[in-house]
């Protein structure tokens, strides 16, 4: 009997036993599928979605919080000099659309895997859930401070300025790195950052900005700094209206001397190169042959007009070009010039001055747009104006002549032989016929003041300026 009970209570104990374990199991088990439910509408922890912690939130949280952040989203842009600016979300009328993307977001987690996923980190990107105002956006970036003229300087290339001969070198100048933006590579990365909804953007690290070609440190540049080589390199040329005149390596190859002191250009050569441009594009000092508005042919003598070229600046300028390996064009420096090359070096705009008829003509394009009648030089008195063909020397409002017994003020002044050139004539009432021969000026044009005015308002400094009897 005794025996029976201890078996009695030994099985009771067991029940007791098997009953707890069921019950933790069933307990378990509830609590598991309760948290499978849970985090089929919930996201696990540490779970971060484009920046914004989502942890344990649901669907509707979560879209709120994100919506949120694009509310109020701000972009700061960070450039070179300390330069920075700012795009708000308000300005590219920027807008969440989080709820789709994030339930699809929620929908891929393995919700029945949550206990494993309680540590750990989950890290999602909603980059198509953002829209915003794209050509708002743009025109935003392309107004962006960085690119205000103020703040924006150039990339230069390093270069060789100058020849040292005691170093038997180039001076080599550094590259400037400059705060130009590749406005195409700028609106690229802006855009994608504001799709990430970034707080902050280097564009300096993102590669935004333009940068010189040649550095100084580049090994190829410095043996590229040969002398030699530099000017071997250099292409210069002459435009003569139809004709080009080249100076390249095969020329430059002629002047270059070799010697101790290191790599040179022969003066001489290069200063009877230039006096043979001069000798046949200069026109100065030639005579021309002109027809007249009546139709008269005229020979005049050049009275200060034409080509003539500045020989010994040219050749040093030409050398300088040549010595710092310039690809370019040249206009080569003039003590005067002449509306255009050739051997009709006048043109078709200019002044015509019949001092036989004592009328002025202006043509324009080869059309008479203007005409005048005027006084001249005092034949009598041996102040004829001088024939010829010259250039306007410059122009002048309300001026003083001065000469040997008088002194006169004029609201309109344009010199072009000397002290002699156009004016306008207050104390004349009369223009024209033959008041030259024995009542003419100085040598100066006389004209009516309202004449004078029209005639200040077309002319231009070289204008030709053809006189004739």
């Amino acid at each position: 009997m005794e025996h029976k009970l201890k078996r009695n209570k030994s099985k009771k104990k067991a029940n007791i036993v098997v009953l707890f374990v069921a019950v933790l199991f069933a307990t378990c088990l509830v609590a598991y599928f309760a948290g499978a439910i849970y985090y089929s509408f919930h996201f696990f922890p540490n779970t971060l979605i484009d920046g914004v912690n989502c942890s344990n939130k649901s669907v509707k949280t979560a879209t709120e919080l994100l919506d949120t952040k694009a509310d109020g989203y701000t972009l700061q842009l960070a450039g070179r000099n300390e330069i920075s600016d700012t795009i708000t979300g308000a300005e590219i009328e920027l807008q969440g659309h989080f709820e789709t993307t994030i339930r699809e977001l929620q929908k891929e987690q393995k919700s029945f895997l949550w206990l494993k996923q309680q540590s750990g980190k989950h890290v999602y990107e909603a980059t198509s859930a953002v829209e915003c105002n794209q050509n708002l956006l743009k025109e935003r970036i392309k107004k962006l401070v960085f690119f205000d003229r103020a703040n924006t300087v150039a990339p230069q290339d390093a270069y060789a300025d100058g020849y040292d001969t005691k170093a038997g070198q180039y001076i080599i100048v550094k590259e400037v790195e400059g705060t130009t933006l590749d406005e195409n590579k700028t609106i690229a990365v802006v855009v994608e950052a504001v799709m990430r909804l970034s707080s902050i953007v280097d564009l300096e690290q993102e590669g935004c900005y333009l940068e010189p070609v040649i550095k100084a440190n580049d090994p190829i540049f410095k043996q590229k700094a040969d002398p030699k080589t530099i000017m071997m390199g250099a292409v210069i040329t002459y435009q003569f209206g139809d004709v080009t005149e080249t100076v390249d390596a095969k020329k430059i190859g002629e002047w270059v001397v070799e010697d101790e002191s290191g790599v040179s250009l022969n003066r001489v050569a290069v200063r009877e190169y230039v006096g043979t441009l001069a000798k046949e594009h200069d026109t100065y000092g030639r005579t021309r042959t002109i027809t007249t508005k009546a139709g008269e042919t005229k020979s005049l003598p050049s009275g200060g007009y034409g080509w003539w070229m500045d020989k010994a600046t040219e050749t040093d300028e030409l050398i300088a070009d040549i010595m710092a390996g310039a690809v370019k064009e040249r206009i080569p420096v003039y003590f005067c010039v002449a509306a255009q090359y050739g051997s009709d070096d006048i043109g078709k705009t200019y002044i015509e001055v019949d001092l036989t008829s004592q009328r002025l003509y202006f043509f324009q394009e080869g059309v008479n747009i203007f005409e005048s009648e005027l006084v001249s030089g005092n034949v009598s008195k041996g102040n004829g104006t001088p024939a010829g063909v010259f250039g306007l020397t410059y122009k002048e409002r309300d001026a003083t002549l001065v000469g040997e017994n008088y002194e006169s003020s004029v609201a309109y002044w344009m010199p072009f032989n000397g002290n002699i050139g156009f004016h306008d004539a207050s104390w004349r009432s009369v223009f024209g016929g033959t008041e030259y021969l024995f009542n003419g000026s100085h040598g100066c044009i006389n004209m009516p003041k309202e004449k004078a005015a029209e005639l200040y308002e077309l002319v231009y400094k070289s204008m030709p300026v053809v006189v004739y009897y």
